[in-house]
């Protein structure tokens, strides 16, 4: 039920601060397609400003430290360094994913599940695989599916097996990729 309240409360604080920024910028009627491209200008522009000036990037921050309790903050486990951000960052930093194309910023979708054909395209076929080991178990089920649906009789070996979920998508990705 908290999960309920907590996402309801992220899309209030959402819908309010798009709404503010839309009154802002004279921009009172976009449709919700549109509000993706809002949102990418404005996180480029955010991290231009922020990179230049260090007070906005301590703004933004400080501003981020105050909503991230109000949308759920999970509290720690059973072991007292057990710290959730610093080990999703971590694992990001440390993936040793190395991009070897550059894809426009336009073909990006932050609603939507990853498209493993860009991802092919910006690590390419050795490094697809450690790619889509970033992603959960769930979101490599759905992505899968997709593929299900498209190539009748086809399915991974072992759903409940991340490394076979993945070993089924990138063989379908490099199959229609050929």
């Amino acid at each position: 039920m908290s999960t309920n309240i907590l996402g309801n409360q992220t899309q209030v604080l959402v819908a309010e601060a798009t709404k503010k920024l839309c009154e802002t910028l004279g921009l009172t009627s976009l449709k919700s397609t549109q509000l993706k491209f809002l949102t990418i200008a404005l996180a480029e522009v955010a991290a231009e400003e922020a990179s230049a000036n260090p007070s906005f990037a301590e703004h933004i921050k400080s501003k981020f430290q105050e909503l991230a309790p109000v949308v759920g903050k999970k509290k720690s486990r059973s072991d007292p360094d057990y710290a959730p951000k610093k080990l999703i960052a971590s694992k990001l930093e440390n993936n040793g994913l190395v991009a070897i194309n550059h894809i426009d910023i336009s073909r990006l979708n932050p609603y939507a599940d990853p498209d493993p054909f860009l991802l092919l395209e910006v690590y390419g076929d050795e490094q697809l695989p450690r790619a889509l080991s970033q992603y959960s178990l769930a979101m490599l089920r759905r992505i899968s599916g997709r593929f299900e649906k498209q190539q009748p009789g086809t399915k991974p070996k072992n759903k409940n097996l991340k490394d076979s979920i993945i070993e089924y998508i990138v063989g379908q990705v490099l199959r229609k990729s050929a």
